[in-house]
């Protein structure tokens, strides 16, 4: 079962802008170069999971993280 729905991947991809803004790229291609070279495999979750919320979850996607929220 996917993650998202077909329909719904297609209606925000129709509806957005196809460039990553250059801030975004940059973090994306270092995730990818680390996966790719392998450097990943040699940490465990617990290692990565902080990098990959600061990086993924809060630069590129805009999650804040929970307390550091003014509201």
């Amino acid at each position: 079962m996917p993650l998202f729905h077909e329909k719904v991947i297609l209606k925000a991809l129709s509806s957005r802008s196809q460039t990553i803004p250059s801030e975004h790229l940059t973090v994306l291609q270092s995730w990818k170069e680390k996966i790719e070279n392998g450097s990943l495999e040699n940490q465990n979750e617990v290692a990565i999971h902080a990098p990959f919320t600061q990086h993924i979850m809060a630069q590129v996607l805009g999650y804040t993280p929970f307390g550091s929220s003014e509201n």
